[in-house]
């Protein structure tokens, strides 16, 4: 969950608004191919990417921060938010070794694809 602020409208009556300050939170997930050892770069460098996308309202000031699991849940909760499928902030690694081919074919680069290929030995003839 990201955490940002911005401005919106709120009406006191039939002819009257005023605008307000406040609160803004989204759901979103990163997800990335990299060797094990750029593993923590790498989530750092997509999670930065994350906070860096636009959010909505007038006076957006960016997202600021990661909301932890256990405050979002808290969030969630105030908001009457659904509780049930809220994301747990969880780092799953899949290992290459796991994917089949076609796997690692439609998900990788094609210079990932090629170190696949040669880290497991395959070998790939005729057209792709």
């Amino acid at each position: 969950m990201l955490e940002g602020e911005a401005t919106f409208k709120e009406s006191l009556g039939w002819f009257k608004k005023e605008k307000i300050r406040q609160k803004i939170y989204t759901y979103t997930g990163i997800s990335g191919v990299c060797d094990e050892t750029e593993l923590e770069a790498e989530v750092d460098r997509l999670t930065n990417k994350c906070l860096s996308s636009s959010g909505w309202g007038e006076d957006f000031s960016g997202w600021q921060r990661v909301v932890p699991y256990e405050e979002s849940v808290l969030i969630a909760r105030r908001r009457f938010w659904d509780t049930e499928n809220l994301p747990k902030c969880e780092l799953r690694v899949t290992s290459l070794d796991a994917w089949t081919v076609a796997e690692a074919a439609k998900k990788l680069t094609g210079k990932q694809f090629a170190q696949y290929c040669r880290d497991y030995d395959i070998i790939i003839k005729g057209d792709i």
